[in-house]
């Protein structure tokens, strides 16, 4: 999924005032902090630095069938901090920590931590 198709699905689900300049630096953000803390960790991890500017076209880096939720949420999360909805931003929050769980899991379940020895019975 691009950045761009998901900022347009989010536009569609919440309007906002947020300038996509500004989503589109929140959505690095969280790409590098799953590059950071999953994949990078993780056996089979990629390297994920670009060269190129983070722009609407750029691939997102969370897989699906959890990639659309933990970005949506993310960014749900973060406009609702911006316009100081602070319940909003707290049920979006819990959302996106479940979103992100599940992400988590799903790459512990499929791939070992970097340097973890194999136990066999």
């Amino acid at each position: 999924m691009t950045a761009g198709t998901l900022l347009a699905r989010l536009d569609a689900l919440r309007p906002n005032a947020c300038a996509e300049s500004e989503k589109l630096r929140w959505l690095e953000r969280l790409d590098g902090q799953i590059a950071r803390e999953l994949c990078l960790t993780h056996e089979g991890g990629a390297e994920t630095e670009r060269d190129a500017p983070y722009t609407a076209a750029t691939e997102l880096l969370a897989p699906e069938p959890y990639g659309e939720e933990v970005y949506l949420s993310y960014l749900l999360a973060q406009i609702d901090l911006a316009n100081a909805e602070i319940e909003k931003y707290d049920q979006s929050a819990a959302l996106f920590a479940a979103a992100w769980r599940a992400l988590a899991d799903d790459l512990n379940r499929r791939s070992a931590p970097k340097g973890a020895s194999r136990f066999v019975f």
